[in-house]
């Protein structure tokens, strides 16, 4: 089983973005690993936007966190 970084949005509810993606990358069999930039309820389409995305500091910190982990990743996805 492949790793893949995936560097995207999520939602709760509904199938975009890093949500999507582990759906079809599991079933690709491969593993996400995700970094979720912003985390909503739902898409916005739906009328309304609760939630957000993550601050610029805690984006670094997972980055460097990943990064001293030293993981073999096949694919970087965005």
């Amino acid at each position: 089983m492949k790793s893949v970084l995936s560097i995207q949005s999520a939602v709760t509810i509904g199938a975009v973005g890093n949500t999507m993606a582990s759906l079809v990358m599991a079933a690709a069999g491969h593993h996400l690993c995700r970094v979720d930039t912003v985390q909503l309820a739902a898409h916005p389409g739906h009328g309304f936007r609760a939630g957000g995305s993550i601050d610029d500091q805690a984006f670094a910190d997972m980055l460097d966190g990943i990064e001293r982990l030293n993981p073999d990743f096949a694919a970087l996805m965005t």
